[in-house]
């Protein structure tokens, strides 16, 4: 977190709420003050300077964004055009939904939950998240199933034994199944 302002100095805290927040610096010029929040802050809507244990200044109106915490998605496999949903906290401030290189539109969120829909082309992949308050990740990856179409069988009459061929997209291997 960075705040902007002037007459900061060496030794200055800064606390949200009731939590003090971390690895506090100062620019040279005093014209900034950057703090990194910890882990425990989970919400607060005061920013407040302290020098020598008194508060100096402080700012109410503060919106804090938590980063968001994945938890789940189901289901664990989906094609293209359905609708997965994760798991949270944090869920209703992400902006964006990642599948591998691909971008999901959001359909639906709200605290523990956000929908979104496979896009077209996207490959099996990690889902992740983004917002204001940071990202989020799940370790499992999403698998992107696409049903194999056929486009041709050769030859189109055998005998038993004889070997036939089936071509056409996403069968296994390179389009060719024997």
């Amino acid at each position: 977190m960075v705040v902007r302002g002037r007459g900061f100095v060496e030794g200055d805290e800064l606390r949200l709420d009731s939590v003090t927040l971390e690895e506090v610096k100062v620019s040279a010029g005093g014209d900034q003050i950057s703090a990194t929040i910890p882990a425990k802050a989970t919400k607060g809507k005061t920013l407040t300077v302290r020098r020598g244990g008194k508060a100096v200044a402080s700012s109410g109106g503060f919106v804090f964004v938590p980063a968001p915490k994945l938890s789940a998605q189901k289901p664990a496999v989906a094609a293209p055009g359905e609708t997965v949903t994760l798991s949270g906290k944090a869920l209703d401030r992400v902006t964006t939904v990642t599948l591998g290189a691909a971008t999901a539109k959001i359909e639906g969120q709200s605290a523990s939950k956000l929908s979104f829909v496979v896009p077209e082309g996207a490959t099996t992949g990690i889902v992740a998240v983004s917002s204001l308050g940071g990202q989020a990740a799940l370790k499992k990856p999403l698998e992107v199933f696409y049903a194999p179409t056929l486009s041709g069988v050769a030859p189109t009459a055998v005998f038993e034994g004889e070997e036939v061929v089936a071509s056409g997209e996403h069968l296994v291997g390179s389009g060719r199944v024997r």
